[in-house]
């Protein structure tokens, strides 16, 4: 199945929805999770959204990426809707949201700041120093018997 399936949201469905991490505000008028097949779905706007406001606002997703603490975003992308529609004019597919590539340094998902670059763009220009350690950024080491990276 390549397309999201659109299932309108109805008063019962809007009615269950609470704010995501306190502060994501979901406006869709459809669904966003929805089972086909016996399969969860997620709305692959939905998705990208969700996950920004989590590595902002979940202590739970700060354990585990403490770099994420003191990220925020922008009032009106917490807006589900608003968010929507910039990255609907964006070209997303395959590709991760970034916040700090435009403006290093910036902790503060918005529009002015934001655009989505290749996982492999990602991975070179990301810090990561807890995983690299004295390596400089954009290397990694590998076990030239397997061919995998190590840890």
């Amino acid at each position: 199945m390549n397309e999201f399936p659109i299932i309108r949201a109805n008063k019962k469905s809007i009615s269950k929805r609470s704010k995501l991490c306190g502060v994501g505000i979901n406006d869709a008028d459809y669904i966003v999770r929805v089972v086909f097949d016996g399969k969860s779905i997620s709305c692959p706007y939905y998705s990208v959204w969700a996950s920004m406001i989590q590595r902002c606002y979940s202590k739970k997703y700060h354990k585990r990426k403490p770099t994420y603490i003191g990220c925020s975003v922008s009032e009106d992308w917490k807006i589900f809707s608003i968010f929507k529609h910039w990255m609907g004019k964006m070209i997303w597919n395959n590709k991760q949201l970034d916040k700090d590539i435009l403006s290093p340094g910036n902790k503060i998902y918005n529009p002015n700041n934001c655009i989505f670059i290749s996982n492999e763009i990602n991975t070179l220009l990301n810090n990561c120093k807890s995983s690299r350690g004295i390596y400089p950024i954009g290397s990694h080491i590998t076990n030239r018997l397997t061919n995998t990276w190590l840890p």
